[in-house]
């Protein structure tokens, strides 16, 4: 017993999610203190948001579950959905089939938004702690994401062909199958957070917050990034890799309402960031600048630069 509790506390510090194996019957999805630490103010408060949501998805699933065994009625699985299974249950138990379904179609919908909001705060996260990373763990890191981004679309797409069916029957089969593949996405990006929270990775970025914060007030860093890329809605792979064919050397954040996607490396001068724009030869793409890590106006760099 004390061994099985052991390991179940070692579990808990290296995952950063507790996936949802079965979400009618599963504890809240929540991100370990450690990553929250990471987080703005307003992500973390993105995060508790979606909690929110899956917690009240939690309670509808239960109510769900406890319809089911008034009626000693157990559907879970797409396959328990299966029209012969329907047609052998009475007139009573069908009804009450309908009933626990449509509770468990309006939990899966906050689990689907929940997940939404985790995965697109995580995602706009990672590259901001990924500099004392090397290039292969950056390049996992970077698969990670594009897997778990593509994953979530697959599931939105289940979500919105669920959304043209009038029977609650034909609709949370989709919605299962939508929910598993969520929690895919999410676990993708676990994997990429346990590599930016291993422990000598989080040694070097304290250290290196370390000396930024010394140097702050004598040497003022100066830097340029190229952006090749901003749009509304979040760019899939295939739309990336038209404007540039080289991923693995393109980051992205969401800021302000916008995806921006721009390459992933710093410039000393704005001379250099020039010439390497016109060695990408992207249309569209453009240089910005940042002082001590704040984004300024690329004439506010200059000047600085100059200084």
């Amino acid at each position: 017993m004390y061994l099985h509790t052991k390991m179940k506390q070692i579990l808990k510090l290296i995952f950063i999610f507790v996936a949802f194996t079965a979400p009618c019957i599963s504890q809240a999805q929540y991100i370990a203190s450690e990553i929250k630490s990471l987080l703005s103010l307003n992500d973390k408060k993105e995060i508790e948001e979606a909690e929110k949501l899956r917690t009240y998805g939690n309670k509808l699933m239960q109510e769900a579950k406890a319809l089911e065994n008034k009626y000693m009625i157990n559907f879970n699985s797409i396959y328990d959905y299966r029209a012969e299974n329907i047609r052998k249950l009475s007139a009573q138990k069908l009804e009450a089939l309908k009933s626990a379904t449509r509770k468990k179609i309006r939990a899966s919908n906050q689990y689907g938004n929940a997940n939404v909001i985790m995965i697109a705060v995580l995602n706009k996260n990672i590259d901001k702690h990924t500099e004392t990373l090397s290039d292969s763990e950056l390049n996992i890191i970077l698969d990670l994401s594009e897997t778990s981004t593509d994953l979530l679309k697959k599931a939105r797409n289940l979500r919105g062909k669920s959304m043209s069916m009038t029977n609650e029957l034909l609709v949370y089969p989709y919605l299962i199958e939508a929910d598993s593949i969520e929690n895919l996405a999410l676990n993708k990006l676990k994997d990429a957070y346990a590599i930016i929270m291993k422990p000598d990775v989080i040694n070097k970025a304290k250290k290196n917050q370390t000396n930024k914060i010394k140097n702050l007030n004598t040497n003022v860093k100066v830097y340029y990034r190229i952006q090749i890329a901003a749009s509304a809605t979040e760019l899939s792979v295939t739309q990336l890799k038209k404007i540039y064919p080289d991923l693995s050397i393109i980051s992205g954040e969401y800021e302000n309402g916008w995806y921006k996607y721009s390459i992933r490396k710093n410039f000393t001068s704005y001379a250099k960031a020039s010439e390497y724009k016109e060695f990408l030869n992207v249309e569209g793409a453009f240089i910005i600048a940042y002082v001590n890590g704040e984004k300024v106006p690329v004439t506010e760099a200059i000047e600085k630069e100059k200084n």
